[in-house]
């Protein structure tokens, strides 16, 4: 009996000393509480995908958007698409959303003039110490408008979390050459 209760507070103690760590590092409070429901559309359901998907703040390009651009990154209407021009090593950063933890996904339409240029990119949010970001994926578009592969950012915004929910922006980043993207979408907080 002594060693069966021995074992139990070991194990207690193990957990709550594993879950102080966590707790430390979540993001400050924020108001995903108050997401709501944003407008939806299936944009990749020509290409199979069936998810519902909700535009990122600007993500069309259609006009002068919100986004935080460094290092030559600018609007562009590459080939009649309106897009964002990111030339290699340019920077751009979407404003944050609000992403369900049980379905956060990006998916976005990428074209490129120079094979091999790659665009990484990061989830970005604020947590007690400021902005945080953290890579979820790297796609390599190719010379015609075609959308990238989902990436999911479940694991990058853990600390982020509130109530299920996170408000999260994305940055992208050229390597190699000049990459354009357009129509940046993310699976909503929520779609109903």
């Amino acid at each position: 009996m002594r060693l069966l209760r021995t074992i139990v507070t070991a194990g207690v103690t193990a957990v709550i000393v594993l879950m102080v760590p966590a707790a430390a590092a979540q993001a400050a409070p924020s108001d995903a509480a108050s997401c709501q429901p944003s407008p939806v559309s299936q944009p990749f359901l020509a290409w199979g995908d069936s998810t519902y998907y909700e535009l990122v703040p600007g993500g069309d390009f259609a006009g002068p958007p919100d986004w935080s651009l460094d290092g030559g990154a600018a609007l562009s209407d590459a080939g009649g698409t309106a897009s964002l021009a990111l030339a290699d090593g340019a920077v751009a950063t979407s404003p944050q959303a609000c992403v369900n933890v049980v379905h956060p996904k990006v998916r976005f339409f990428a074209r490129t003039d120079t094979p091999g240029t790659t665009v990484g990119v990061d989830a970005v949010f604020d947590d007690d110490h400021g902005s945080v970001s953290i890579p979820i994926g790297t796609v390599s578009p190719t010379t015609d408008w075609a959308p990238t592969q989902p990436l999911t950012f479940r694991p990058a915004i853990v600390p982020a979390i509130d109530g299920g929910s996170a408000y999260v922006g994305l940055s992208f980043t050229a390597n190699g050459g000049t990459a354009y993207i357009s129509d940046v979408y993310i699976d909503p907080w929520r779609k109903w």
